[in-house]
This record gives structure tokens, sequence and C-alpha cells, in this order.
């Protein structure tokens, strides 16, 4: 059982890398770049290229992380409701949810209200309130998702 678990922290740290680390290019260095004046006329199209492509790959970091989240929270406490640890790993499930509600909004509803209003207006007052709202969005995913990095080192070096 013990190569079974590590095989899912592997996998559990290697889905968290690829989803903080995807959302942190986006916002430190994506995002930035197709801002310049230079790739405005690609800006668009590379980004919803470049979320198309990671969409499908954070989807899959999101089901691992919960899939082998709760195989390790099981593994290390049984569940067991009077502990700590099992106490911030539900948190770590809750946050989940509320992300995985948040992506959905951000990439299903706004992301495709977004683009088209791009599509149609480039610098509209439409397209511009959008894309802030998509910005702030997206940072608030991913500052729950810093937080819930936090809980993790927390579930394995309590203090």
């Amino acid at each position: 059982m013990l190569p079974l678990w590590y095989l899912s922290v592997t996998i559990h740290v290697l889905s968290a890398i690829l989803w903080v680390g995807g959302q942190a290019f986006m916002i430190l260095a994506l995002m930035p770049a197709l801002r310049e004046p230079a790739h405005r006329a690609v800006a668009r199209t590379m980004l919803v290229s470049s979320i198309h492509r990671y969409g499908r790959v954070s989807t899959v970091c999101l089901h691992l992380l919960a899939l082998t989240g709760l195989f390790n929270l099981w593994f290390r406490t049984g569940f067991n409701m009077q502990s700590p640890v099992t106490h911030a790993g539900l948190t770590k499930a809750m946050l989940w949810l509320v992300l995985l509600a948040i992506s959905l909004y951000h990439d299903k509803v706004l992301g495709k209200r977004t683009v088209e209003a791009w599509a149609r207006d480039p610098g509209g007052a439409e397209t511009l309130a959008l894309r802030r709202k998509s910005m702030l969005l997206g940072r608030v995913g991913f500052l729950l998702a810093v937080l819930m990095v936090f809980l993790g080192m927390w579930i394995v070096r309590p203090v």
C-alpha cells in the first residue's frame, strides 16, 4: 500500500505544479505579453489557443488533485474527524469545489462572452469590462489555489 501512496503523492504534487504553475504563467507572463502593442493583432487568437490547450491540462489536473487528495487524506488519517489534518483536508476539498465552480464559470461563461465581445469590438467598453472581470476572477481563483497549496504544506508539516 505504501508504494501506491507514494505514487499518489507524486501525481498530486505534479498536478498541483501544473495547475498552479499554469495559472501563474497566464497571469504573470502570457497576459502581459499579449497586451503589448506589437502583439495586438494576434492577442485574441493566441489567448484562445493557449486557453484551449491549457484548459485540457487543467481539467485533468483538477480531477487528479481531487482523486489523489482524497486518497492521500484517507491514507494519512482514515478520515478521522478528530484529526486537524482531516479538517484541513476537507477544507481543501471544499475549496476545490469552489475553485471548480469558479473555473467553470470563468472558462465556459465569462470567457466565452469575453472572446465573443473581443472579436466584435476589440477596444469596446463591453470587451474591456468583460476582460477586467475575467482577469479579476482568474486572480481570485489563483489566490484560492495558493491557499490550497498552503493548506497542503500544513497537512504535511503541521506546526
